[in-house]
């Protein structure tokens, strides 16, 4: 189950990214710290989580971009948190949510907050911000 993750193992995320080359830059800046997966869009990624889910293994993280084809951020991030609840691994079990957009709308950033993610990230403040995030949740050293 997802929670503080021993420093003797990697982080286990998963990036949900629409765009191979971003989703493909993030995965080679995150590999000292984790292993990575990476879904196209939402429905790939429950379909992950649950895959996952299944075999008794948790992501830790879970990097979410909000604009992407077939279901956004958001309802991704509602549906998890929901399907996180009916399996008991609500709150602190859940994986760790950070929201990784172009958007920069006070909205939008109440909204995935309202909805349970831990952190945001800007796009346009490039992976290294994603490390940072990682560093300031407890979630790396």
């Amino acid at each position: 189950m997802p929670g503080p993750v021993e420093q003797s193992r990697k982080l286990q995320i998963l990036i949900v990214e629409d765009d191979a080359d971003m989703a493909e830059t993030m995965r080679l800046v995150l590999e000292k710290y984790s292993s990575c997966d990476i879904a196209e869009h939402g429905v790939a990624a429950l379909e992950q989580i649950a895959a996952r889910w299944d075999s008794d293994s948790c992501y830790d993280v879970i990097l979410l971009d909000l604009m992407m084809p077939q279901m956004d951020g958001l309802e991704t991030l509602e549906r998890l948190r929901h399907a996180e609840e009916e399996r008991g691994l609500g709150g602190v079990l859940g994986a760790k949510v950070v929201i990784l957009t172009a958007l920069e709308d006070e909205e939008t950033v109440t909204r995935a907050v309202d909805l349970g993610c831990e952190g945001y990230v800007f796009k346009t403040q490039g992976p290294r911000a994603v490390i940072a995030k990682l560093k300031e949740l407890g979630l790396i050293v």
